[in-house]
């Protein structure tokens, strides 16, 4: 009887180990040519599992695969349909997370947009301001590190500490939003709770209220001028300028042993310049006759191209000793 029950035990450990093993079965499919591989058993929202690698596939197409594995109904336009097609392929795996951003991106770039609405999510124009009037993620009073940084478009609301919101054209604010934001996103101002709406991507809105941000630590008192660059990056002549032209000894200014300058300097070291890399252009904010000297020399030395010989900027490929290593040298 003994010996019944154990080889009944066997027998049932056995099945269950079977079943186990062909539910971890990697499965394939064959959406384009049997490149995408998805490992069932492991959690392909938060793992990278997934491949993305087509070759001229119709963007709707690989959406559909996608929105199978993310479980959710996508609608897309009939009036004006998606005849985009996809060439791309990505050596490393990725997280489904990380390719449905992705395939946002490539929907902005077609000029269409995903509105989601609980487990739907609906597919339309992006290329005029109608897609504000569109539901939307809805972020209100958060910090700009919960904002995701995807071409995903949601509305922004935020409230001002220091610099006035108004809804005249003339307002600081709104040119320099102007200048910030692309054509088709709406900004509105509510001077009644100092607040800011924005519909935009999200990737637009973080760029721009991460300057918005650090000017209103010190408000509007200032001049701020937006310079775009032609010849040299945005990163690249802010750091220049920040940390060797503007750059003050304003911590030591009140040691009883600190000498006077014999000489005041030709830039204010007040002055503040932020890069927009995205765009690239420079924030230049400061007194107005500090701000219009700085952005002269930025135009005549510094945004100037190598080949003219007016650049102070110059760029030289060495041949045998490693560039790193040659800095603290020089």
């Amino acid at each position: 009887m003994k010996k019944n029950i154990f080889l009944l035990f066997l027998l049932a450990s056995y099945i269950s180990l079977y079943c186990m093993s062909t539910n971890n079965i990697n499965t394939t499919s064959s959406a384009s040519a049997d490149d995408i591989s998805v490992d069932i058993s492991v959690d392909i929202v938060d793992n990278p599992t997934l491949f993305f690698k087509y070759e001229n596939e119709d963007l709707t197409k690989i959406i559909d695969h996608f929105a199978q594995l993310k479980n959710v109904n996508v609608f897309f336009p009939q009036a004006e349909p998606i005849n985009t097609k996809v060439t791309l392929s990505i050596d490393e795996r990725l997280t489904l997370s990380e390719i449905w951003d992705l395939l946002i991106t490539l929907l902005d770039i077609a000029g269409y947009a995903m509105v989601p609405k609980d487990n739907t999510i609906r597919i339309t124009k992006s290329t005029t301001k109608d897609i504000s009037r569109e539901p939307m993620p809805t972020y209100i009073g958060v910090s700009l590190n919960q904002i995701p940084k995807t071409d995903q478009y949601i509305r922004y609301l935020c409230y001002l500490a220091n610099i006035k919101v108004s809804d005249a054209p003339e307002n600081e604010l709104n040119g320099l939003l102007k200048d910030l934001l692309p054509d088709n996103a709406l900004f509105k101002a509510d001077p009644t709770t100092n607040g800011l709406l924005i519909v935009a991507k999200a990737h637009d809105i973080h760029a721009a209220m991460k300057i918005i941000t650090e000017l209103d630590t010190v408000g509007f008192q200032e001049k701020v001028d937006i310079l775009p660059l032609t010849h040299r990056e945005a990163g690249e002549i802010a750091q220049l300028l920040n940390e060797h032209i503007l750059k003050t000894e304003s911590a030591n200014a009140y040691r009883l042993d600190t000498k006077k300058p014999k000489e005041v300097p030709y830039f204010s070291g007040f002055t503040k310049v932020i890069p927009e890399e995205r765009l690239n252009k420079l924030i230049l904010l400061g007194k107005s006759q500090a701000v219009d000297r700085l952005k002269s020399f930025i135009q005549t030395y510094l945004d100037v191209s190598p080949d003219s010989g007016k650049s102070i900027l110059h760029i030289y490929k060495l041949q045998y000793l490693d560039a790193a290593q040659f800095v603290p040298t020089l």
